[in-house]
């Protein structure tokens, strides 16, 4: 008899010969065009080319004036403009955003992911994970500095009796100052920060994650694919992943959101198979897709 929470897979493979490639073809559609432009040129810092005409530029994207504007003319998605609406953060690159970043002035286009942890409703939905997955809080100084740093720790708390507003914003970041230092912790702790970040950035409609349990253990990977869904809102995700605790917390959280594709590869050939699942109480199960 299978052991409880089990996942356990029951299926025929089926082989696809296509050599090394998984996916073939992808078509793109694009919706409200015109609020992608404004987006892009708001959120983007803009520098003037020798030709006169404008580049706009932020973490990871460069996009020309002339691609700016056709936008939409055809189905295709321009490579420019990829880097804008797609996120697709490797595990270096998610150790690397948790490290100090230099303060954006207000009403500037922030152009590194760190940079976003400066507005409240990001840095709360971070430090939200990070207290269901470490039991520990995120905090953001930024105050009289030329560069933002993250800490993490306890819960903060403070007496505010007989103080003013000033005192109490004085009296937090001097709390904030003395907790460890995010980007001097484990690989665990950073790569989580550097997932989350990148989730919250407004601009990205799309996001291709390897392998997001990537330092955490099972129980910990689990709580974090529970929690993505929520964090994904209505935006789409393909994330590749080896880790049946992240598989769990998704299909405990979001079922009917999640597809499960299992890749295996025999020499050159890639084996895939859809899987669909069954939740009951014994856990999921992974059928074949018919």
């Amino acid at each position: 008899m299978p052991r409880a929470n089990e996942v356990r897979e029951k299926y025929v493979r089926k082989e696809w010969s296509k050599g090394n490639i998984v996916v073939s073809d992808v078509s793109i559609q694009y919706h409200q065009t015109e609020a992608i432009k404004n987006n892009i040129k708001e959120m983007s810092l803009s520098r003037s080319r020798a030709d006169q005409t404008l580049d706009y530029q932020g973490y990871k994207y460069s996009i020309y004036q002339s691609v700016l504007s056709s936008i939409g003319a055809t189905g295709r998605l321009h490579d420019q403009v990829r880097g804008f609406l797609v996120s697709s953060v490797n595990t270096e690159e998610r150790l690397e955003t948790a490290n100090p970043k230099p303060v954006v002035e207000r009403g500037e286009p922030k152009q590194k992911p760190l940079q976003y942890m400066a507005e409240s409703t990001i840095r709360n939905a971070v430090s939200g994970v990070f207290q269901k997955v470490f039991d520990r809080h995120v905090y953001c100084y930024d105050k009289a500095t030329t560069k933002i740093y993250l800490h993490i720790g306890e819960e903060i708390k403070i007496d505010t009796s007989g103080l003013n507003s000033e005192q109490i914003s004085d009296r937090h970041y001097e709390s904030i100052e003395k907790l460890p230092r995010l980007e001097e912790q484990g690989d665990g702790v950073r790569s989580l920060a550097g997932l989350l970040i990148n989730l919250m950035m407004p601009n990205y409609s799309l996001f291709l994650i390897d392998e997001p349990e990537a330092f955490l253990h099972p129980p910990q990977a689990r709580t974090l694919g529970s929690i993505m869904p929520d964090l994904l809102k209505e935006k789409q995700a393909f994330i590749s992943t080896h880790s049946i605790d992240l598989i769990k917390g998704l299909l405990t959280s979001a079922r009917d959101r999640v597809k499960i594709i299992r890749i295996t590869r025999n020499g050159n050939t890639n084996q895939i198979l859809c899987l669909s699942t069954v939740v009951g109480k014994e856990g999921c199960t992974l059928y074949r897709k018919n």
